[in-house]
């Protein structure tokens, strides 16, 4: 699972590196799509051509019947205690965070004046804290906490951190000329979050107010923010894997991907709805509230003493 966070980590790094040079070679706002598409078409023959089946061929049938309907599937993982409150807690830090990635390009405008090169930069910034947390912590602190208050303490660093990056100052970088801003934006496409929810007014911050405060506000901000998120993923997922028997690893991870994507499929919606209607900083308040009620709860429930995989499936 550290691995997978690790590969996590690596995309996040040269991802925006990658749209940071598309578009200063590019004047194409849709080049970074482009590039993504064929990356995205490359991992799909990578599965299809060089992947190889681990599961032995007489268990396959077995596990066939059990995700024959993913509906049902999820279902029935929801139904062992053990499973239920990962799946959901996975599910919620998914809906919040990717909420967060999908605006993050909007609040840095707004309140740093930071256009689509300084978004990459910050999400380089993201992806360099992910790397070592998968790298120098996760580890480290598997061993000492295990996989279940590890994952709580994941969920308490989301919280504090989107608490912190809603609270940042509204003071552009230095560097920052609201003439210049204007007439850059009058140039792009909506974004994806603005083709879901409509348009998104965006008031520029005013230059005569640019420092340093808000720029080292945030970054400081996006320190427990991305170290909760490098240790969140690894360790629910390790803790479901544990809590159901060999045969039903594939179809619980199966189940947790699913909750991902819809997660991600209602993220921009829910987040953009509030930015739009109750401003910058309402997605990250309420994202970090609701995972300091979830961190709280997790907490008090001792989610890292639930019972094993026998006592669960029992």
């Amino acid at each position: 699972m550290g691995l997978t966070g690790a590969a996590f980590g690596l995309g996040f790094l040269f991802g925006p590196a990658i749209s940071l040079f598309a578009l200063e070679f590019s004047d194409s706002l849709a080049m970074p799509a482009f590039i993504a598409a064929a990356y995205s078409g490359l991992s799909i023959l990578l599965t299809l051509f060089m992947f190889k089946e681990t599961l032995p061929a007489n268990k396959r049938n077995i596990t066939k019947r059990g995700v024959l309907n993913l509906g049902t599937t999820a279902l029935r993982m929801l139904r062992i205690p053990a499973v239920r409150l990962p799946l959901l807690l996975m599910f919620t830090q998914q809906l919040v965070f990717f909420a967060f990635e999908s605006l993050l390009g909007l609040f840095v405008l707004s309140r740093l004046g930071l256009l689509g090169q300084g978004t990459a930069l910050i999400f380089i910034y993201v992806g360099i804290i992910l790397i070592y947390v998968q790298v120098r912590i996760i580890g480290r602190w598997s061993k000492r906490f295990g996989d279940a208050r590890m994952a709580t303490i994941a969920i308490g660093l989301l919280a504090v951190g989107l608490l912190l990056v809603a609270l940042t100052p509204n003071q552009p970088h230095p560097l920052y000329f609201e003439r210049r801003a204007a007439a850059e934006l009058s140039q792009l496409a909506p974004s994806a979050v603005e083709v879901m929810v409509g348009n998104i007014g965006i008031s520029l911050p005013d230059e005569a107010r640019r420092g340093f405060g808000g720029i080292l506000w945030f970054l400081a901000a996006l320190i427990p923010l991305s170290i909760g998120a490098g240790l969140i993923r690894p360790a629910l997922n390790s803790l479901l894997v544990k809590r159901v028997p060999d045969q039903e690893s594939g179809a619980v991870l199966g189940v947790s991907a699913s909750f991902v994507s819809l997660a991600d499929a209602l993220a921009p919606l829910l987040g953009g709805l509030l930015f739009q209607s109750l401003g910058a900083s309402a997605p990250f308040t309420a994202g970090g509230v609701l995972l300091l009620g979830l961190f709280l709860i997790s907490w008090k429930l001792g989610a890292q003493s639930r019972p094993s995989v026998a006592a669960s499936t029992s």
